[in-house]
Protein backbone atom coordinates (compact mmCIF):
# COMPACT_ATOMS: atom_id res chain seq x y z
CA UNK A 1 0.00 0.00 0.00
CA UNK A 2 1.32 3.54 -0.26
CA UNK A 3 2.48 5.11 2.76
CA UNK A 4 0.29 8.05 1.79
CA UNK A 5 -2.79 6.21 1.85
CA UNK A 6 -1.90 4.65 5.26
CA UNK A 7 -1.59 7.98 6.79
CA UNK A 8 -4.51 9.70 5.45
CA UNK A 9 -6.48 6.87 6.90
CA UNK A 10 -4.96 7.42 10.18
CA UNK A 11 -5.18 11.32 9.76
CA UNK A 12 -8.98 10.99 8.48
CA UNK A 13 -9.90 9.08 11.92
CA UNK A 14 -7.62 11.00 14.33
CA UNK A 15 -6.38 14.46 12.51
CA UNK A 16 -3.91 16.39 13.48
CA UNK A 17 -5.24 19.47 13.85
CA UNK A 18 -6.98 18.04 16.81
CA UNK A 19 -3.55 17.50 18.63
CA UNK A 20 -2.37 19.35 21.38
CA UNK A 21 -0.14 22.64 21.35
CA UNK A 22 2.53 20.87 22.52
CA UNK A 23 2.41 17.91 21.21
CA UNK A 24 4.71 16.47 17.86
CA UNK A 25 1.94 14.14 16.24
CA UNK A 26 2.52 13.42 12.29
CA UNK A 27 5.87 12.35 10.56
CA UNK A 28 8.93 11.78 12.54
CA UNK A 29 11.26 10.63 9.15
CA UNK A 30 9.18 10.94 5.85
CA UNK A 31 9.64 9.85 2.26
CA UNK A 32 7.63 7.58 -0.30
CA UNK A 33 7.66 3.94 0.53
CA UNK A 34 5.20 1.55 -0.80
CA UNK A 35 4.07 -0.47 2.43
CA UNK A 36 3.71 -4.61 3.33
CA UNK A 37 4.67 -4.71 7.01
CA UNK A 38 4.29 -1.78 9.79
CA UNK A 39 6.02 -2.14 13.42
CA UNK A 40 3.47 -0.54 15.83
CA UNK A 41 5.22 0.63 19.37
CA UNK A 42 4.27 2.92 21.87
CA UNK A 43 7.22 4.58 21.72
CA UNK A 44 9.88 4.94 19.00
CA UNK A 45 13.28 3.89 20.79
CA UNK A 46 16.81 2.56 18.88
CA UNK A 47 16.02 -1.10 19.75
CA UNK A 48 12.39 -0.52 18.62
CA UNK A 49 14.17 0.65 15.07
CA UNK A 50 16.45 -2.31 15.24
CA UNK A 51 13.71 -4.86 15.54
CA UNK A 52 11.26 -3.13 12.83
CA UNK A 53 14.52 -3.27 10.02
CA UNK A 54 15.31 -6.83 11.34
CA UNK A 55 12.04 -7.82 10.72
CA UNK A 56 11.88 -6.47 7.69
CA UNK A 57 9.41 -3.54 8.32
CA UNK A 58 8.70 -0.91 6.19
CA UNK A 59 7.38 1.30 8.37
CA UNK A 60 7.23 2.53 12.38
CA UNK A 61 4.25 3.69 13.61
CA UNK A 62 4.06 5.28 17.25
CA UNK A 63 1.84 6.47 19.67
CA UNK A 64 4.51 8.36 21.85
CA UNK A 65 6.34 11.56 19.26
CA UNK A 66 10.16 11.16 20.35
CA UNK A 67 11.22 11.54 23.93
CA UNK A 68 14.74 12.29 23.04
CA UNK A 69 16.60 13.18 19.40
CA UNK A 70 19.71 11.50 19.75
CA UNK A 71 18.66 8.04 18.66
CA UNK A 72 20.57 6.64 16.04
CA UNK A 73 18.51 6.80 13.55
CA UNK A 74 18.44 4.81 10.13
CA UNK A 75 16.91 6.54 7.68
CA UNK A 76 15.69 3.74 5.78
CA UNK A 77 12.71 3.24 7.53
CA UNK A 78 9.59 6.21 7.72
CA UNK A 79 8.50 6.63 10.95
CA UNK A 80 4.88 8.22 11.84
CA UNK A 81 3.28 9.06 15.09
CA UNK A 82 0.18 9.86 16.18
CA UNK A 83 -0.10 10.79 19.74
CA UNK A 84 -2.88 13.51 21.25
CA UNK A 85 -4.68 13.29 18.13
CA UNK A 86 -5.21 9.52 18.61
CA UNK A 87 -5.74 10.65 22.04
CA UNK A 88 -9.02 12.57 21.63
CA UNK A 89 -10.25 10.85 18.38
CA UNK A 90 -14.28 8.86 18.83
CA UNK A 91 -13.15 5.24 19.29
CA UNK A 92 -9.24 6.45 20.17
CA UNK A 93 -6.95 5.34 22.68
CA UNK A 94 -8.77 7.41 25.58
CA UNK A 95 -12.74 6.67 24.25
Amino acid sequence: MEINKIIKLIENFAPLESQEGWDCSGWIISFEKDVKKIMLCLSVTQKIIEQALKKNCDMIISHHPLFSVPLEFNKQIPIYCAHTNLDKAQGGTTD
